[in-house]
């Protein structure tokens, strides 16, 4: 969605299976960042899974939809870019490519922020026992945390 005044607006995409809404777990942006095409916004988690939306749009934040914990539904507002260009009249952009949500970006990840491995069963646990995942040492060789080593923290 374009605004006249060159904002476009980025909306909790349908990240497919049926999910109806999506709760952010993450901001890698804030208001007044610059971004660039497929920079990663945010982290939602649904019920299957935690995604990366990347930016559809190269530009400046001027809102986001909701904050770290909030659950949005899909099609509701995500963030707002102000790229400086006025929305096409036909509502195309023709020199944008697209951008697969849940694939990744071009550009390396930000490790010093990566939150702890979890499921989402095992993240709702952690949540309901009032566990910080940022102190649960995983077992495993991969890095996940079970549902039993939130249990015996």
């Amino acid at each position: 969605m374009s605004t006249d005044d060159g904002s476009r607006d980025f909306l909790v995409p349908d990240l497919g299976e049926g999910l109806q809404d999506a709760t952010i777990t993450g901001w890698a942006v804030a208001v007044g960042d610059e971004v660039t095409l497929n920079q990663t916004l945010c982290t939602v988690e649904t019920n299957k899974a935690e995604v990366e939306i990347p930016s559809p749009y190269a530009g400046r934040v001027v809102a986001l939809g909701g904050t770290e914990g909030e659950t949005l539904p899909v099609g509701t507002l995500l963030v707002r870019i102000a790229t400086g260009v006025p929305a096409a009249t036909n509502g195309s952009s023709p020199n944008r490519k697209p951008v697969l949500v849940g694939y990744g970006t071009d550009e390396a990840m930000d490790v010093s922020r990566r939150r702890p491995r979890a499921a989402p069963k095992v993240r709702k646990l952690a949540a309901d026992l009032a566990v910080d995942l940022r102190a649960v040492r995983p077992a495993s060789d991969q890095g996940i945390i079970t549902g039993a080593e939130v249990r015996a923290a």
